[in-house]
């Protein structure tokens, strides 16, 4: 059976999304793309008692990268396990926002809030090698994930257990730039059921949606280096409850709310002029 015939055989048969089947045998090919599988579109499919076995717990909702323990994220390759979020695209499009400001600044250093998987920390210190990069969470098995990560990249992180800017009181040291995709999801009836059901509540849900950006927001100034920045991940329906109180928390600052590749208001971005 060809990868093609298998491809829509599947289709015809399952309620999987197209999506996730070409992720799937992306993944048991060990291609590093769609691209890649369009290629081999005729060749004999392989690898067919793996697929047999991830199919029917994709069917029952288990999200693929939870099943393969591999998630991807900015051209870099993660272990995610359930204790973590997997990472989104949403996601990646934060890192691209942080990376425009290091580029044209000197950036010596980045602190990255609830770290999670350590995605947002070390696609950033893969892109910029110089920094040095501290990340917090409050999840200890997280940070294990979050380490593993690093060290599967030779990178030396300094991780820190704790909950946002709790493990930094007693430090002097200031932040050049600090970034967090905080908790924001403030009711379980919008999230999708497999997202309900396998991913790490604690990583998705905040009181009134933003309550964790609240405690970010007003920390921040104690540990922004003069002229740092603070950017955020938000939901796209926050931006009208947050605007009035970061524009009274930062008085002078440079403040925008930007729109992601969806045209949704998905991030915050604080530029300290002083």
């Amino acid at each position: 059976m060809t990868i093609a015939s298998l491809y829509h055989q599947t289709l015809k048969t399952t309620r999987i999304d197209e999506a996730t089947l070409k992720a799937l045998l992306s993944h048991i090919h060990h291609f590093s793309s769609n691209g890649d599988l369009f290629l081999h579109w005729n060749e004999e499919a392989r690898d067919l008692d793996k697929f047999n076995l991830y199919l029917p717990r994709i069917l029952l909702g288990e999200p693929l990268p939870y099943i393969v323990g591999l998630a991807y994220f900015a051209g870099l390759t993660f272990f995610v396990d359930e204790s973590v979020l997997i990472p989104r695209p949403e996601t990646e499009e934060l890192v691209d926002h942080v990376s425009d400001y290091i580029q044209t600044r000197k950036t010596k250093n980045l602190l990255d809030l609830g770290t999670g998987s350590g995605c947002i920390a070390i696609s950033l210190k893969h892109r910029f090698p110089y920094l040095d990069v501290w990340a917090s969470d409050i999840s200890q098995c997280a940070l294990e994930v979050a380490h593993k990560n690093a060290l599967s990249y030779g990178m030396n992180l300094q991780f820190f257990s704790g909950d946002w800017y709790e493990p930094f009181k007693n430090q002097t040291i200031k932040f050049d730039v600090i970034v967090s995709n905080p908790p924001y999801i403030a009711h379980p009836e919008t999230v999708a059921k497999n997202v309900l059901d396998y991913e790490p509540h604690g990583a998705l849900f905040s009181n009134g949606g933003i309550s964790n950006h609240l405690i970010i927001l007003q920390g921040a100034p104690n540990f922004l280096s003069p002229r740092g920045l603070l950017m955020l991940e938000i939901d796209e329906n926050q931006m009208a409850m947050l605007s009035p109180i970061v524009h009274s928390l930062y008085e002078g600052a440079k403040i925008d709310f930007i729109k992601d590749l969806q045209g949704k208001y998905r991030f915050l971005r604080i530029e300290l002029t002083a």
